[in-house]
């Protein structure tokens, strides 16, 4: 009797632990936005399944999934468990319901009701922090003012005491109203630091320079990295991900005045200045070399030359040799350097004036004055004027004997008697000047042929179409056929030095030059029709209006 009732408790039991549940569970129940969790669908006793879904889980970013498959024992009975993994983050704050919905065979099978309370809050040890966390990212931003023009530094830096196996970015990093430049790529070998007295391993997950491209105030998001790291580092090693995030900025971009309440275009930042020069004392028609460097914690794009209109007693050739950008010490710093040759036009002790390099100061928050003082310059030698004065006689060519008609002959001919020589001087220049002038009528004619040829070229790209790259690439080719210049190496100013007697021109390539930069920065306010206008500026030129 013993016997028969213990063979019906198994094979009772055995049914029982057939039963299939569902069932939803949360490793967090309250969370907040920075906040990543495990969500786990369980699912007992059930071989053939088609499909799964979880209601409410829209609400979260999905950012990591997997399965797994358990027998487990229990009450002498084997189990069979599959669980369906999510690791996920709140894409926003509020009070949810989760239920899970297993399909088998076409029949549906629900899970427990699970409800999850998402809140303000800095979020959970493994999102941003400060040091005593085991894993955290620490956003670097020095300042939360800026002037417009000004350029800044951003750093992300991750700060972990677990053993980092690998680390990716989860997020496409964008930064809306702003010009970005990552400096070096990312260091993802660790440097052992340590921070209140605890050593954690940092990584350098990105040096970005900012610079905006409008006045106003902004935010630079929360972005979030993927970090795969060893949360048991025994014999066989368990690794976990983890999804860290940066901090959220806020900035203010205020806009850069001059004295008159003006917009200021130069230097923004504050700059030092070494000056160099070659020599002091020279022979007449020799040159000096002032070299000037500028260095500092400024945006020096804003200057291309520091001497922008011509000096009286001197010949001025000046040059941009050398710029660059990078980041020291966590701040933004550039350098540029200038070489000027200066050839004086005198002899004698002549004075170089001072020249002024305007910059707005960022600390102040006003225009200040970079002086480079004036020096002296000893001339030696004679100029061309003082050796021209000094030539107070005439030269005076006197004839051997008057110049007379020649004879002429009965029928009414002039007879020209010319010595041998001199005949034979003439016939050759005579045939050189012939042999000369056929060149030169050919060498037109092919000039003429290249010249419409290059017009017709330039026709062919005007109607490739209007972008603003086309338009660019169309007036370089214009100006460089009817004038011979090369519109790169032209700023603003020298394009109305070039084309002042032309407003007419001048006024039509600047408004084609302006819109198109304002359309890369997205400034641009009113539209205009850039194959209109390109064809109007073409035509003007082909009809010789330059």
């Amino acid at each position: 009797m013993k016997k028969l009732f213990l063979i019906f408790l198994i094979l009772n039991t055995g049914v029982f632990a057939k039963n299939v549940t569902v069932t939803l569970q949360s490793e967090m129940k309250e969370m907040t936005l920075k906040d990543t969790f495990t969500l786990t669908l369980s699912v007992e006793n059930l071989e053939d399944i088609d499909d799964i879904k979880i209601d409410g889980i829209e609400n979260f970013r999905i950012l990591t999934r997997n399965t797994s498959t358990q027998i487990r024992s229990f009450n002498f009975n084997m189990v069979s468990v599959r669980e369906y993994n999510f690791i996920v983050l709140p894409k926003k704050k509020g009070e949810f319901f989760l239920k899970g919905t297993v399909v088998s065979n076409g029949k549906k099978i629900y899970s427990n009701n699970l409800k999850i309370l998402v809140k303000d809050g800095t979020g959970n040890s493994y999102q941003q922090g400060s040091s005593g966390k085991e894993l955290y990212i620490e956003t670097q931003f020095r300042k939360t003012k800026l002037y417009f023009g000004e350029k800044t530094v951003l750093t992300y830096d991750l700060y972990s005491r677990l053993r980092v196996e690998n680390i990716g970015l989860e997020d496409e990093i964008k930064f809306d109203n702003f010009i970005s430049k990552q400096v070096d790529s990312r260091s993802f070998k660790g440097q052992y630091v340590t921070l209140n007295g605890v050593q954690y391993a940092k990584y350098e997950l990105g040096h970005y320079i900012l610079q905006a491209v409008k006045t106003g105030r902004f935010k630079l998001p929360s972005y979030q990295f993927q970090v795969n790291a060893l949360v048991d580092e025994g014999f066989f090693g368990t690794s976990k991900p983890f999804f860290p995030a940066t901090q959220e900025k806020e900035i203010e971009i205020l806009p850069a005045l001059d004295e008159k309440g003006n917009i200021f275009k130069g230097i923004i930042g504050k700059i030092k200045i070494e000056k160099e020069l070659s020599k002091l004392s020279i022979q007449y028609g020799e040159s000096v070399t002032l070299k000037i460097h500028i260095q500092g914690n400024a945006n020096l794009d804003g200057i291309s030359k520091l001497i922008d209109k011509t000096i009286d007693g001197f010949k001025i050739y000046e040059y941009e040799k050398n710029k660059s950008e990078s980041i020291q010490s966590g701040n933004y710093s550039a350098e540029k350097s200038f070489e000027i040759i200066i050839i004086p036009e005198k002899n004698g002790e002549v004075a170089f004036p001072s020249l002024s390099i305007p910059y707005f100061d960022t600390e102040k928050g006003k225009v200040e004055t970079a002086v480079i003082p004036s020096f002296k310059i000893e001339v030696k030698g004679k100029s061309e004027e003082s050796k021209n004065s000094s030539l107070g006689e005439k030269t005076v060519v006197m004839l051997e004997k008057p110049l007379k008609a020649a004879d002429s002959d009965e029928k009414g001919y002039w007879i020209v008697k010319l010595p041998k020589k001199l005949t034979l001087i003439i016939l050759i220049v005579i045939i050189l000047g012939s042999v000369l002038w056929y060149f030169i009528f050919q060498y037109q004619l092919i000039q003429k042929f290249y010249k419409s040829k290059k017009i017709k070229n330039i026709e062919i790209e005007i109607k490739k179409g209007s972008s603003p790259e086309q338009v660019y690439f169309v007036l370089e080719l214009m100006l460089k056929e009817f004038y011979n210049i090369t519109l790169k190496t032209l700023d603003k100013k020298e394009i109305e030095n070039q084309f002042i007697e032309h407003p007419e021109i001048m006024n039509q390539i600047l408004t084609l030059i302006d819109y198109i930069e304002k359309k890369k920065y997205g400034f641009v306010e009113t539209e205009i029709n850039l194959s209109f206008k390109l064809n109007q500026l073409f035509e003007l030129l082909k009809s010789g209006k330059k």
